[in-house]
């Protein structure tokens, strides 16, 4: 659900179902069974849009609250540049519970003529409630790349790194 009461303005509500959950026939497997989430978004002037968004994961066997709030800056036409932070609480029923907070900052290239690309980097950090058995440091990048070659080709590319550390595993 979108609502837009003025220009530059959107509240929006929405589900969101885990892609990784399997389907077998018309039966969802798995504990999941998605999030709710509820945002804002504000056009500041000159470029910059601010977000403030809050998830609600009620529904499987580690329940969690985070909130993210960020900025978007876009200079001109081709350019944007972004801030993220986010913080929040899961509360797992078959494990201690941890807090997660997380920050990371993107860049997206789109010339309007058929190239485009995005990079995203994010450092997370989870922090077991009472204990160190579950603390994590995790670093995270995304990249893209497409370029429309003619009507009918298009080259795409893509690059996902995740490194993370805790006394469990890496």
């Amino acid at each position: 659900v979108d609502y837009r009461p003025v220009e530059g303005t959107r509240f929006y509500l929405g589900y969101e179902v885990d892609p990784n959950r399997e389907i077998s026939g018309t039966t969802a497997n798995g504990d999941h069974r998605g999030s709710v989430i509820v945002g804002a978004e504000r056009d500041a002037g000159d470029g910059l849009t601010l977000f403030a968004e809050n998830t609600y994961d009620l529904f499987g066997a580690r329940r969690s609250l985070t909130s993210a709030y960020g900025v978007s800056y876009t200079p001109g036409e081709v350019w944007t540049y972004s801030a993220d932070l986010e913080f929040g609480r899961v509360t797992d029923t078959n494990d201690p519970d941890f807090d997660r907070a997380a920050i990371s900052l993107g860049l997206r290239y789109d010339d309007g003529e058929g190239q485009s690309g995005d990079a995203r980097l994010e450092y997370r950090v989870e922090d077991e409630v009472g204990a160190i058995t579950r603390d994590r440091r995790t670093w995270a990048f995304v990249g893209k790349y497409g370029y429309q070659v003619s009507e009918d080709w298009r080259f795409l590319a893509s690059l996902e790194a995740l490194v993370s550390d805790s006394d469990q595993s890496s």
